[in-house]
């Protein structure tokens, strides 16, 4: 649908002044102007319909523009639009747009809104900026154990697994109960600061709520305890696998490569021999595992 250029009088008419914003016609065909009653006698609906139609078809700025012009007459999109359209601003890393999204729903008192609050707090991460979720972290009047994950992966990608480490304390006395996700994340933290010692405790907690048999926190552990040089943890760990798969394997090899190359190439003979999904083990990117970690050796 063609966007045309609608010139208005804002309400507060002693102001004297008007802007000029990009809107759908909405209807109304044929016409280069539309009057601040024509606009009024537009639905909230047929308003946020139409602000959700321009999300679908990602057009960011448009969107905006038309945002403006919702604010000017008091209608307010909905709770699903506004997702969408931090949404977008996430995937395209758009900041500018995105806190200004932030400053409309918060002039509308939607900043108390728990599930926006956490969708926002994850556009800023995506749009690369942790100062600004941490604005909207503090700011949380209930913190679940998503936005406490968040964070926390959000200061390990970051390089500052100390910090990391330290909201896991925090989390734990506000009496939130970490999930798996969340223990991957502290464990990548005590990797990345070979820290065997909170490692070892991680990996207690995480036993005793079952998470350790899970897929991607087992291979997490097996990842740090690697890098901190225990290979008696590592063996002791891939031996409670009842059904190790390939990217189980892989880590074990790349552990071995790292350690021993003699290990990880009768490792990776003893990978062939292991019948799993009608073949070996064997795979192309377990012997790239092990000729790489060779090469940075």
């Amino acid at each position: 649908m063609e966007f045309i250029c609608v010139t208005y009088y804002g309400p507060t008419h002693n102001l004297g002044s008007y802007m000029k914003v990009c809107v759908s016609a909405l209807g109304y065909t044929g016409r280069d102007e539309l009057t601040i009653k024509e606009l009024q006698n537009c639905s909230n609906t047929r308003l946020d319909d139409k602000l959700r139609s321009l999300c679908k078809e990602i057009q960011l700025e448009k969107a905006i523009d038309f945002l403006v012009v919702m604010d000017k007459h008091d209608a307010v999109p909905s709770e699903n639009t506004y997702r969408i359209l931090m949404k977008i601003c996430g995937e395209q890393k758009a900041l500018v747009q995105a806190k200004l999204i932030h400053s409309h729903f918060a002039k509308r008192g939607l900043d108390s809104n728990l599930s926006l609050s956490e969708d926002l707090l994850c556009c800023f991460l995506k749009c690369g900026s942790l100062k600004d979720a941490l604005q909207v972290f503090q700011k949380l009047t209930c913190r679940t154990v998503f936005s406490w994950t968040a964070i926390i992966n959000a200061y390990v990608d970051d390089g500052k697994a100390h910090k990391a480490l330290q909201l896991h304390q925090s989390m734990c006395e506000e009496g939130v109960e970490p999930n798996g996700y969340t223990y991957v994340s502290l464990l990548k933290a005590c990797t990345d600061s070979c820290n065997l010692e909170k490692g070892k405790i991680l990996h207690m907690e995480a036993r005793k709520k079952s998470l350790s048999s899970n897929a991607i926190v087992n291979s997490t552990l097996l990842g740090m305890y690697g890098k901190c040089g225990a290979l008696r943890e590592v063996e002791d760990l891939f031996l409670e696998v009842k059904h190790p798969d390939i990217v189980t394997y892989n880590v074990m090899l790349g552990i071995y490569a790292v350690n021993n190359t003699l290990i990880a190439l009768d490792f990776y003979r003893k990978m062939g021999e292991v019948k799993r999904w009608g073949v070996g083990c064997h795979h192309p990117c377990t012997m790239s595992t092990v000729i790489s970690e060779i090469i940075a050796r």
